[in-house]
């Protein structure tokens, strides 16, 4: 007899994005994935360009704190990883943040 498996892929991440209070910084999150194990966070500086991994991690939030530059559009989209690789999501739709300093007030 054949064996077959059956690969079940996780949904991709649904994504929000704001911003850190505070510092102002790019803050994403999402809602838990079932069976996701981490989430791998990309980021580019185009809608269409290259993504770079940013993080892995295995919470539900990231800020933006590393490789940032103040007022300058990054985009970012989530992946949630299975222990199977084979099972990954698919990566969640790209949402796009800025870093806005606090401003200091004038007195």
């Amino acid at each position: 007899t054949d064996a077959y498996g059956v690969v079940c892929v996780l949904p991709a991440p649904v994504l929000t994005v704001g911003s850190e209070e505070g510092t102002g910084k790019v803050k994403l999150t999402w809602d838990p994935v079932e069976g996701a194990q981490r989430y791998v966070i990309y980021r580019s500086t185009s809608e269409d360009g290259d993504y770079i991994r940013m993080y892995r991690q295995k919470g539900t939030s990231y800020v933006n704190v590393a490789r940032i530059e103040p007022h300058v559009t990054y985009y970012y989209k989530v992946c949630a990883v299975h222990e199977n690789d084979a099972a990954n999501s698919p990566c969640s739709e790209i949402v796009s943040g800025s870093w806005e300093p606090p401003t200091e007030e004038v007195k």
